[in-house]
């Protein structure tokens, strides 16, 4: 099938710093006393939430309450591993220099967060005008809504636009947007974006076999 738009996720999908993120949240986690599994489950369970909403499960689940600092406490950290430097996906800049479908950027993540990871990374001229964050709209992933106001800020029909993520939340979204989905991922999180309904690739590259360039 041919497509009309293409949406990126942010993280995970054209720069790398959820995994650096959550492990500082599962370490602050840790410090304070709760019996949470390994990083690499935390990292697998949380992939692609927001951080309220990981927070909230937490304190739902071990029936506790985190000091109301706790966010403000890990931003300032993650503040402090994020400007140590900014991974870009392999591949991902290839595929945004050969595209010539038209494609924008829908994150979770707060605008000023997915601008400053853009920036580092030079990255920020591919997608300027063009960024979406569920922060501005009011509705998170798994929600469809994000990836459906931005092809409809463009126009686009939704069955017509092609989604590339590298989470649940991202794919089941894309799913109830009534859009095709590539899940980039490897090993067990692979598995688990084709149980939701994602074409799995693993090299960032493939996604220019998906879309007529």
């Amino acid at each position: 099938m041919s497509y009309d738009f293409v949406i990126f996720d942010c993280d995970g999908v054209v720069v790398d710093t959820e995994t650096t993120l959550l492990a500082v949240f599962y370490r602050m986690v840790k410090e304070r006393g709760l019996p949470e599994p390994g990083p690499e489950a935390f990292l697998e369970t949380f992939r692609g939430l927001k951080t309220a909403s990981i927070l909230e499960s937490l304190e739902k689940k071990h029936e506790m309450t985190f000091p109301s600092s706790f966010l403000s406490e890990y931003r300032e950290e993650c503040q402090k591993v994020f400007h140590k430097g900014v991974e870009v996906i392999d591949g991902i800049e290839e595929v945004l220099k050969n595209l010539k479908k038209l494609f924008c950027m829908a994150s979770n993540s707060p605008l000023d967060f997915i601008r400053d990871c853009l920036t580092l990374t030079n990255l920020l001229s591919y997608f300027d005008g063009k960024i979406f964050s569920a922060y501005d709209v009011g509705h998170w992933k798994p929600d469809p809504f994000l990836f459906q106001y931005a092809a409809d800020q463009f126009g686009f029909q939704h069955d017509r636009c092609l989604v590339v993520e590298d989470s649940i939340p991202g794919v089941r979204a894309a799913v109830a947007a009534s859009m095709s989905v590539l899940g980039y991922a490897t090993g067990k999180q692979a598995i688990a974006l084709k149980q939701e309904g994602a074409t799995v690739i693993s090299d960032m590259r493939s996604v220019l076999t998906y879309v007529s360039v």
